[in-house]
Formats: C-alpha cells, sequence, structure tokens
C-alpha cells in the first residue's frame, strides 16, 4: 500500500484522538485540490497493509482518517487494511474521496471498502 505521509495521533483530522493516514496517488485530481503532492503514485512510501493496521490499533487513539490522494484507489490494500485494523481492536475509521455514493455503488471493490468505514 502507498502512503505519503503518516501522523500516528492527531486531534485535527476528525473527532478525538486519532491517527492519519494520506495515501499517495490519486486518479481524480480535483481542481484545486489541497493535497496535490499527493497525486503522483510513484511518490510516497511502500507499507505492508496488515503492519500498518497493527502498529495504529495498538496507538492510544479512538479512529483513524484515511486521507489523500485518494485511498479507494488501492481498494484491495485498503480493505486488507480496515478489515486488519477492526480484528485487531475497537477503531473508528473515517474515509474521505473524491468519489460519489453513485459511483462507489458502480464499483463493487470500492463500495464494499466504503460500507466497511464508520
Amino acid at each position: 500500500m502507498k502512503i505519503g505521509y503518516f501522523v500516528p495521533v492527531t486531534e485535527v483530522e476528525g473527532p478525538g484522538k486519532r491517527a492519519a493516514i494520506w495515501f499517495q496517488g490519486c486518479s481524480i485530481r480535483c481542481p484545486a485540490c489541497c493535497n496535490p503532492e499527493y497525486f503522483d503514485p510513484a511518490g510516497g512510501q511502500e507499507v505492508e497493509p496488515e503492519g500498518l493496521a497493527e502498529r495504529v490499533a495498538a496507538l492510544p487513539i479512538e479512529g483513524v482518517t484515511l486521507l489523500g490522494g485518494e485511498p479507494l484507489d488501492q481498494p484491495g490494500e485498503l480493505e486488507r487494511f480496515i478489515t486488519t485494523l477492526k480484528r485487531a481492536g475497537n477503531v473508528g475509521v473515517i474515509l474521505f474521496s473524491g468519489r460519489t455514493w453513485e459511483q462507489l455503488r458502480q464499483d463493487q471493490e470500492r463500495w464494499r471498502v466504503a460500507k466497511a468505514c464508520d
């Protein structure tokens, strides 16, 4: 899984104390995006979804926020991350995506990942 940035504990990216993960790569490229540095899928660093999930689950947090880039450009890896995270602990998941609900419903893999989030 390619990530651009990881903050273990923050109170800025959602309610309570949470981790924040910026995914690397974005196929949507919204005009006036606030994170264009995460557009290039060749940037960032490669991490194992399960390893990162276990690391996040061990943190003193209430949840994790997934941002980008576009997290749903990596649906298989993201699903592995969320599944491992939820098995490891009671951590809420917030997902930011540039896709609409209608677009997500048309893609079974992305829709399954979106439904796994809180």
